[in-house]
């Protein structure tokens, strides 16, 4: 009996090992041809359990084919356990003997039984496993116990004395081990998977992303490699696990590499730094990893950040060249800018500006900086068939190295030669402000790397050269203005004559400057770029108001004022504007006073007069916090007079005379909280003077003013 038992609890160990390597989730459904296999060698096994059995006497033999398939329906599942049944049970048949119906009925309990709690307490594993797997078993065996029913009667009560108390003793426990080593195998194995898909994840993560990472033991070998870092070696992960920097870098400094590994492990700190390797810039993150053996080691995140870095490069040199044309008036100076900021970007140690003069056909140097050749101060030659006369014709930047200047040749595009060869040359056009005409290349050569340039940096020598371009139209329309304004000072009429010519000019880029500012406002969504189109649309509107105003004095200076006299009717005009500034003040009380509601017929130039009101009105508006405004007239004999009454803050008695003088204010603050020009009223008086009256003001400070227009009437 008791090798019987020792022979099927090995078998039964057998069984888990199986289960362990070909069955190791519950099957509920069917899902092919796998569960008919496992059921099928659940059944084997459960023969093997019966062909070892222990015999109480002949035809009544006793095995743990019911430990089997209780374990097996609850941890199995349905579908195997019913196969293995139905195995089981054929081949207890063929056995035969006064037990067979016993040994058909146990074998349905049992399994059965298994497969209803495993249906029925679904979570039978989460909260006590060993007292589910023990009240399982119990049960099973009771019922085994009285399966005994089936029994010839005779042999019945000896049965059960002899084998009743190992089966409810033993084979409960035998089920209890059994079923903890099987669910054992479920959780081995999904820990398993879960640690596979983690380590799927994890590598997936790391080979995702573009940056370079890497974990390194305490001894900064690495350990984790992703195929970032692979492909900056130039290795596979073999080559590289279990190396460090100084194995692998055969080239390059990498000090701060090893310096910012020992900081990490000393403080147990994270940091980031940035890391130069040959020309490149690194900028890595550190931190100190936990290792499986209990020390630390270093994770890093390396980002390369060369092209973003050459980027801010390039941005910067752009920004300093669009500064300096604008502080700079010498060619020289600007160029010698230019040539330091290039410097920074490209190989520029060799480089030359040639300017061409379309009247003489011939190039000057007015910057030449160069390791092999030397040109005099002012020398001027033709470079017919060079290089440099090759790209102006052609107005294109071009890269030239030997093999490309050798097919040049062969086509005739070039066929002389001025100054040292070199490895490779780059030229581009300058352009004049108009991009009509090429008149001038500027040029960079490497005498020693064939290399050295590529279309980018084409790209970026042609900005430069636009900028050079603009740069000399820029300081000769310098010139020509302080030529201008030379001949302008000879007398007033002239300088007046000069500002506004000028003034007009200035009007139409500061149209396009308004309106293009304008659609942005439309398009721009971010609040502080919105804030930034505000203020430079509100400064343009100012600037194009100060332009107006600067162009009307000069015009009456310049005697380009005509006056054109007309008969209208004052109260009309009166009404007009009362009507205007109403609509568009509505802070302020806007009062209007009319002498009589009839016509009031006058002949004077009804736009000059129109504007000098329009100023008067605005300005008591903008001095205006409270009360109100008023505009009238008064008829006398010859004449009328107009007046615009206020009660604003009121001018101090010691500015009364000065109000009327070109740019000047009679309040003025820190924070501009009254805006203008200064020149609404210098306008007004100049105005009146011409249409044979006077302007005055009466003014008491914090009581108010009333400005007076006194015009004859015919």
């Amino acid at each position: 009996m008791i090798l019987g038992i020792i022979h099927n609890i090995s078998i039964l160990l057998a069984l888990s090992m199986l289960h362990y390597l070909f069955g190791l989730k519950p099957v509920n459904h069917y899902r092919g041809i796998r569960e008919i296999a496992l059921g099928v060698l659940v059944g084997l096994i459960g023969i093997v359990l019966m062909l070892t059995p222990w015999t109480l006497q002949p035809g009544l033999v006793f095995d743990s084919r019911s430990i089997l398939l209780s374990v097996t329906g609850i941890i199995v599942g349905p579908i195997p356990t019913i196969i293995a049944m139905a195995t089981t049970a054929l081949y207890r048949i063929y056995m035969a003997g006064d037990g067979i119906l016993m040994g058909v009925a146990s074998i349905i309990t049992s399994g059965t039984t298994g497969i209803l709690w495993g249906a029925l307490r679904k979570n039978w594993y989460k909260k006590n496993r060993v007292k589910e797997l023990l009240l399982m078993g119990l049960v099973t065996h009771i019922l085994m116990i009285a399966d005994m029913v089936f029994l010839p009667e005779e042999i019945r009560f000896s049965t059960f004395v002899n084998v009743g108390p190992i089966v409810i003793l033993a084979y409960p426990l035998a089920t209890v081990f059994l079923g903890i080593v099987m669910h054992t195998n479920i959780e081995r194995y999904e820990s398993r998977t879960r640690y596979r898909e983690a380590e799927k994840r994890k590598t997936s993560f790391f080979n995702a992303s573009k940056d370079m990472m890497h974990i390194k033991d305490n001894n900064f070998r690495y350990i984790e490699v992703n195929d970032a870092l692979l492909d900056f070696f130039g290795k596979s992960a073999d080559e590289v696990l279990g190396k460090t920097d100084g194995e692998l870098l055969t080239e390059g400094d990498i000090d701060d590499a090893i310096i910012s590994d020992n900081e990490v492990l000393d403080r147990n700190v994270t940091i980031k730094i940035e890391e130069r390797f040959g020309t490149r810039l690194y900028e890595a993150t550190k931190f100190p990893v936990l290792l499986e053996s209990g020390k630390y080691g270093v994770g890093a995140v390396v980002r390369d950040l060369t092209t973003a870095a050459q980027k801010r490069e390039i941005q910067d040199a752009i920004l300093n060249i669009s500064k300096s044309s604008l502080i700079h008036t010498s060619l020289s100076d600007f160029l010698f800018e230019v040539h330091h900021q290039l410097s920074t970007i490209i190989s520029a140690k060799n480089i030359y500006v040639a300017m061409y003069d379309k009247e003489t056909d011939m190039y000057s140097y007015p910057y030449f900086v160069d390791d092999e050749d030397v040109v005099e101060e002012g020398l001027t030659e033709y470079l017919h068939g060079s290089l440099t006369d090759y790209v102006r014709r052609s107005g294109k930047g071009k890269i030239i190295n030997r093999n490309i200047e050798e097919e040049l040749r062969k086509d005739g595009l070039i066929f002389a030669t001025y100054g040292t060869d070199s490895s490779v040359w780059m030229g581009a056009p300058l352009f004049d402000v108009d991009f009509g005409e090429v008149i001038g290349v500027i040029v960079v050569q490497d005498y020693e790397d064939s290399r050295a340039y590529n279309n980018e940096d084409l790209a970026l020598l042609e900005i430069f050269a636009n900028n050079i371009g603009m740069f000399i139209e820029r300081i000769s329309i310098i010139q020509s203005l302080k030529e201008a304004k030379l001949k302008a000072e000879e007398s007033d009429k002239l300088k007046s004559s000069f500002l506004a010519n000028m003034s007009h000019e200035i009007r139409t880029p500061m149209n396009g400057i308004m309106g293009f500012a304008n659609l942005l406002l439309e398009e721009v969504e971010d609040p502080e770029h919105k804030e930034y189109l505000q203020i430079i649309t509100k400064s343009a509107e100012r600037l194009l108001a100060t332009i107006n105003d600067v162009l009307d004095i000069s015009r009456i200076e310049a005697g380009q004022v005509v006056i054109s006299k007309c008969e209208f009717d004052l109260n009309e005009l009166l009404v007009e504007l009362h009507g205007f500034f109403k609509a568009n003040s509505s802070k302020i009380d806007l009062r209007l006073s009319l002498e009589s509601q009839e016509p009031y017929l006058i002949s004077t130039d009804k736009i000059k007069l129109n504007q000098i009101i329009t100023n008067l009105l605005g300005n008591a508006i903008k001095f205006t916090i409270d009360g109100y405004v008023e505009i009238g007239y008064t008829k006398g004999i010859s004449n009328f007079t107009v007046y615009v009454k206020d009660t604003g803050i009121g001018i101090p008695e010691d500015k009364l005379d000065a109000v009327f003088d070109r740019f000047v204010q009679a309040h003025t603050t820190s924070d501009n909280e009254f805006e203008g020009t200064g020149l609404g009223l210098s306008i007004s008086k100049l105005f009146a003077e011409l249409l044979g009256g006077r302007i005055w003001v009466k003014s008491k400070l914090g009581e108010g003013s009333t400005f007076f227009l006194t015009l004859p009437q015919e």
